[in-house]
């Protein structure tokens, strides 16, 4: 007689397409720039070393990838602005200015449902993921976690019409917690001091709308925090710098 039978097997499978496009120009002018868009999806059975399977059908738990973005936009550039090259005193403060910076745009990730409550008595893994899965009640909608701090509501997910010996039918995981909507600048400028001084100032700002940017929701309905988010980003964040080189 067996009290638990604990396996490690490399059973999962994965698919993934994207369609990818890129847009360059190179510098010139005083300005480059590079936009890149992908459209992707990505489905697994396991995401990761932790992910459990149900024992009695591995396809079971078949979904989108716990790290499933389906659409990323990313927009780079430096820019020598075009100020006119003025002599002395004016000039060295004027000229020599470049700004850049990389807009990042991106869906959600998947948000990994899961329960502790061990009805169906046959998936704990002792310390990786949780054993179970809940039931789903209703059509799953987001919400807007600024408005009441939830991604989703919590109630219509339910571990009590579960049935014993039976996996709730929540998928393993659905979409999708809040997107990247991220803005990042820099601008600096080179100044030269004499034949063989420059100074060179710099100035970088993240997050420049102070965007309140969610991750990490809670998919544990035996969470209290179940349907929240657990983490923010960074708020905008500003820094300086000054380097001399000789």
């Amino acid at each position: 007689m067996f009290s638990a039978i604990f396996s490690e097997d490399t059973l999962a499978h994965s698919n993934y397409n994207s369609l990818q496009a890129l847009f360059e120009k190179r510098f010139s002018h005083g300005l480059q720039f590079q936009a890149s868009y992908t459209f992707s999806k990505s489905l697994d059975n396991a995401s990761s070393f932790e992910s459990a399977f149900n024992p009695l059908n591995f396809n079971a738990t078949y979904g989108l990838s716990n790290f499933d973005a389906r659409h990323r936009f990313v927009f780079n550039y430096v820019w020598d602005l075009p100020i006119p090259k003025y002599e002395g005193f004016k000039g060295q403060v004027l000229d020599g200015w470049e700004v850049s910076g990389i807009l990042t745009f991106q869906s959600g990730f998947p948000i990994r449902i899961t329960s502790q409550a061990d009805i169906e008595q046959l998936d704990t893994t002792f310390d990786f993921e949780e054993p179970g899965q809940p039931n789903l009640t209703a059509p799953f909608k987001t919400h807007n976690p600024r408005i009441d701090g939830f991604v989703f509501d919590p109630n219509l997910f339910t571990n009590s019409t579960v049935a014993a010996g039976k996996i709730g039918n929540a998928p393993r995981t659905i979409c999708c917690g809040p997107g990247i909507n991220g803005t990042d600048m820099s601008f600096s400028k080179r100044t030269q001091i004499g034949e063989r001084l420059q100074m060179e100032f710099r100035g970088d700002i993240f997050n420049v709308w102070n965007h309140a940017q969610f991750y990490s929701v809670d998919g544990n309905i035996s969470s209290g925090t179940f349907g929240q988010p657990l983490h923010i980003r960074d708020p905008r964040l500003v820094q300086f710098a000054l380097k001399f080189h000789f």
